[in-house]
């Protein structure tokens, strides 16, 4: 997929962005870092910044960019639905980590429930 296209950030600003959010919490957990390695391989974001990004996040040093207002985080969340919905089934660890980073974004659990159901219906 090319997420560029789609006026969004970079393969790898996208994941940042998502760790991000998945460390407002100040705990990285291993079924956010598998749900964040499984988009990344979506993305084709080669292993090393993978591992890269995965090492800065446990430091507790990420740095990513972050979305300019509510309607960009709301197009990269769809984003990041999008991939994770893919390979047509979401994994609990990839369902968990949307619903974290849509009630961080201001997207209601029924919303994103939705917008779910038709990126699945649409593969």
């Amino acid at each position: 997929m090319d997420v560029a296209a789609l006026g969004g950030p970079t393969r790898a600003g996208l994941l940042a962005w998502a760790a991000a959010l998945a460390l407002c919490d100040r705990l990285w957990k291993p079924e956010e870092n598998e749900a964040l390695l499984r988009i990344g391989e979506r993305l084709e974001v080669p292993r090393s910044e993978l591992a890269s990004l995965a090492a800065a996040a446990q430091r507790g040093d990420l740095e990513a960019t972050l979305p300019e207002g509510p309607e960009q985080a709301r197009a990269w969340l769809r984003i990041l639905i999008d991939l994770a919905a893919s390979d047509g089934a979401l994994a609990a660890e990839e369902r968990a980590l949307l619903h974290s980073l849509a009630a961080q974004s201001g997207v209601g659990a029924d919303e994103l429930e939705q917008w779910i159901a038709r990126s699945v219906e649409t593969l």
